[in-house]
């Protein structure tokens, strides 16, 4: 089947804790007991790129893995207001619906899924539980924790990498493929996808596919000019950018002009997915599960009804069904990466 690089649309749980009885961790990875079970995740510690204090990162370990083989697994990587959608400091009382949705999604399809947290143990000004989570448009802030998405945060993913394949059954054999291993990312988290798996960035290349919502494709020069033509670009793995064409923080030309450099120069498949008249954090978009008579998806059977509001704010169903639409491609770019059987892939696109 011939590659289609650029697709443009019109909007054509099984979640469990890793036990510390069920899989052993590396001592890299190991806990040191604050808040060690959390949202139906793990706490595990990473080390982080500057060799500064540990980061935390979150598993969900999947339950419908197959065992005894080794697992895939997807990295998650945040964006720029934090893993818990704070707008402030210290509001960790819920990680952000976007990630445990797509911990559940990805568990119930038998892959485990770690999500990386970037900026809570980087603020040496305010512990953990009080860290700042939101550094959008604040660019020197994140040059001064080492959090950016060209350099130390694809490093940040690597050292996730190499904890989760680290993971022991209690036979000795390994909890994570690391050859069926993928990231995934939004905004600033999807910008450091991009970059992970970019030709040059990494001592070497762990990803088998990437997955990147709304990134700032112009990732500060680190890859040329792009929309001036003059990309660097290359992708060693399989990427799909999920963009909004009224979005005004990431450009469809910069994302199309590394596309199209990477594709020039022998790159990996290079897809960008462009939604109509949607903008920037699209997905985020929040419809409530409804009773019987509402509309019904036709991927996940679950009804829902965008017809109110949430948390005073009023749907939008355009959003809504660019965001079941690009959660099922990307569900479906993963499992295929992953070697994972997927039976709503073979659907058609979603129009709620």
């Amino acid at each position: 089947m011939p590659h289609s690089p650029i697709r443009r649309t019109a909007i054509s749980l099984l979640l469990a804790a890793l036990a510390a009885s069920c899989v052993s961790m590396p001592a890299s990875a190991a806990s040191t007991g604050f808040r060690d079970d959390f949202e139906g995740a793990r706490r595990i510690l990473l080390p982080s790129s500057d060799a500064a204090a540990p980061l935390e990162a979150w598993l969900w370990h999947s339950t419908v893995a197959a065992a005894p083989a080794a697992a895939p697994a997807v990295i998650l990587l945040h964006g720029c207001s934090g893993v818990y959608g704070s707008n402030g400091y210290g509001d960790e009382s819920h990680i952000s619906s976007r990630f445990t949705d797509w911990a559940r999604r990805l568990n119930a399809a038998g892959i485990h899924a770690m999500l990386v947290d970037a900026f809570s143990t980087r603020d040496a000004t305010h512990p953990p539980a009080t860290a700042r989570q939101n550094y959008c448009s604040d660019r020197a802030a994140i040059l001064a924790i080492h959090a950016t998405e060209e350099n130390d945060r694809p490093r940040d993913a690597l050292a996730a990498h190499e904890a989760l394949t680290s993971l022991k059954n209690p036979d000795g054999s390994a909890v994570v493929d690391p050859a069926r291993v993928a990231v995934m990312g939004w905004s600033h988290g999807g910008s450091a996808a991009l970059a992970a798996i970019a030709a040059g960035t990494l001592p070497y290349q762990p990803f088998v596919a990437a997955q990147s919502f709304y990134p700032g494709c112009g990732l500060y020069g680190a890859f040329g000019a792009p929309e001036q033509g003059q990309s660097t670009y290359r992708a060693t793995a399989p990427v799909d950018v999920y963009l909004g064409s009224a979005d005004t923080i990431s450009r469809f030309d910069a994302c199309d002009g590394h596309r199209q450099h990477s594709d020039a120069a022998a790159g990996a498949p290079f897809t960008v997915t462009l939604f109509d008249g949607v903008g920037h954090s699209f997905d985020g978009a929040r419809c409530v599960q409804a009773a019987e008579g509402a509309q019904v998806s036709p991927w996940t059977g679950v009804r829902y009804d965008c017809s109110g509001s949430y948390d005073g704010h009023a749907f939008d169903l355009h959003d809504w069904r660019a965001k079941l639409e690009a959660d099922r491609l990307a569900l479906c770019a993963l499992t295929s990466a992953l070697d994972v059987a997927s039976p709503a892939c073979a659907a058609e696109p979603i129009v709620p």
